[in-house]
C-alpha cells in the first residue's frame, strides 16, 4: 500500500542506488563495534557511552523476530528515540530481520500515542516501562481497546501496571 501522508516510502528513495555493498563490507566482523549509544549511568556509574557490537544487533534482531513472532505484515511502532538502545537494538533489527514495516515518531506523545498506532496500522511496539505509565496516566478513552496492536516488548514495565495496561489497551 502507499505510505501514508508525510511518509517516506524508502523503495522509492533508493531505486537508483547500487545494489551492490560497498568495498568495506567485508571488513567488517561479527564483533566490531556497530554503534554507540549514550548511557545515563543506572548502573551506579558516571554517564558513559556505551559500545554496541553487530554481534549484539543480531542476537537482538532474532530474540525479539522469534519472542514476538514478527511477519512481513507486521509494523513495529517506535516512538522513542535512535540514540536510545530500545529503539536501536530491540526496535528495528528484528523489524528488518522479518522484512516487517517501522513506523517511527519524531518525538514522543502519550496523546498521540494509540492513534498514531491506528494511522500506521502498528501491532507491535517497543517500549521501555516508564512510556506505559505515561499511557496509563492518560484520561481514558472509549476507543483506548480498538487498536491494532497485538504485542508489545522493551524492558522496564513494573508489574501493578501490566494487568491495568493490558486490560485497558488490549493488548
Amino acid at each position: 500500500t502507499p505510505a501514508p501522508e508525510g511518509m517516506t516510502d524508502l523503495r522509492g528513495s533508493v531505486q537508483d542506488i547500487s545494489e551492490e555493498n560497498p568495498a568495506t563490507t567485508g571488513k567488517v566482523g561479527i564483533n566490531d563495534p556497530c554503534h554507540m549509544v549514550f548511557t545515563s549511568g543506572t548502573t551506579g556509574g558516571m554517564p558513559k557511552a556505551a559500545i554496541v557490537m553487530h554481534k549484539t544487533l543480531v542476537e537482538n534482531a532474532h530474540a525479539f523476530q522469534m519472542t514476538m513472532d514478527l511477519q512481513r505484515s507486521d509494523t513495529i511502532y517506535i516512538s522513542l528515540p535512535f540514540f536510545h538502545n530500545t529503539a536501536l537494538v530491540a526496535g528495528w533489527p528484528p523489524a528488518v530481520l522479518a522484512g516487517a514495516a517501522v513506523a517511527i515518531r519524531r518525538k514522543f506523545s502519550a496523546s498521540h500515542f494509540w492513534n498514531d498506532t491506528r494511522k500506521f496500522r502498528a501491532t507491535r511496539f517497543c517500549y521501555v516501562g516508564e512510556l506505559c505509565r505515561y499511557l496509563m496516566n492518560q484520561p481514558e478513552k472509549p476507543d483506548d481497546a480498538a487498536n491494532p496492536v497485538e504485542g508489545m516488548f522493551g524492558n522496564g514495565l513494573r508489574p501493578e501496571i501490566w494487568k491495568a495496561f493490558k486490560k485497558r489497551f488490549y493488548i
